[in-house]
């Protein structure tokens, strides 16, 4: 029996899950609460849940079935992770803190791999695998929170990948993140190598991100 993911869904999609699953609307907004507000990392802690309720979801769903195969710390308290998908692909994702600051930084993939090839870019050496889904990309936040017990405030998506070659996924991950998990758009900052249609259609969406350019060098015979 193939298991429903939870990470990453919408409430709305978690109404339909539970609904599917002949349980009334407001367990969506339970399930939402430890997912995002109180990340769980398993169903006994949800324990404003009924014991049938935990049962259930234990034969039908799973929370996330992505593994941390990695974690290094740093001195600086900076945490890299390699994180493993259930097709057994790795990527790369990173906390980040500041001493004389709150906030924490979640330094996010988008692609496993790179066709880009930029010349200073160890990914862009590995050649390009597959695109992470939104709900993936999710995840990748959901995960470093709970291992490390804090919560996310801001988000770079500057981790392994071209986020505007991977658009859709990548602005859908971009919006459950903001919705789902209240991290405001102004905290963050999308960097692309320069896909230029991508970042004009990335600014008809009218949000109040950030845009960074990842481009090395001002001069392209210098970027080769």
């Amino acid at each position: 029996m193939n298991k429903t993911k939870l990470a990453g869904l919408t409430y709305s999609e978690l109404e339909d899950f539970v609904t599917a699953n002949n349980e009334p609307k407001f367990r969506a907004g339970q399930l939402h609460l430890w997912l995002y507000r109180k990340p769980a990392t398993n169903f006994d802690e949800m324990t404003n849940l009924s014991k049938e309720f935990r049962e259930k979801l234990k034969q039908i769903a799973v929370i996330t079935d992505t593994q941390i195969a990695q974690k290094q710390v740093s001195k600086d308290g900076t945490i890299k992770y390699l994180l493993e998908y259930a097709d057994g692909k790795r990527v790369e994702t990173v906390l980040m803190s500041y001493d004389k600051r709150p906030n924490l930084t979640a330094c996010v993939s988008t692609q496993i791999g790179c066709a880009v090839g930029c010349a200073f870019c160890a990914t862009g050496k590995q050649g390009f695998t597959r695109n992470l889904s939104a709900q993936e990309m999710v995840e990748q936040v959901m995960t470093i929170q709970r291992d490390a017990g804090c919560i996310v405030t801001n988000l770079v998506f500057m981790g392994q990948g071209e986020p505007l070659l991977n658009y859709e996924e990548t602005t859908k991950a971009i919006k459950i993140l903001n919705t789902e998990m209240e991290i405001g758009m102004r905290r963050m900052t999308v960097s692309t190598c320069g896909i230029v249609p991508k970042i004009y259609e990335l600014a008809t969406l009218n949000r109040q991100l950030n845009l960074a350019l990842s481009l090395h060098a001002p001069e392209h015979e210098l970027r080769k």
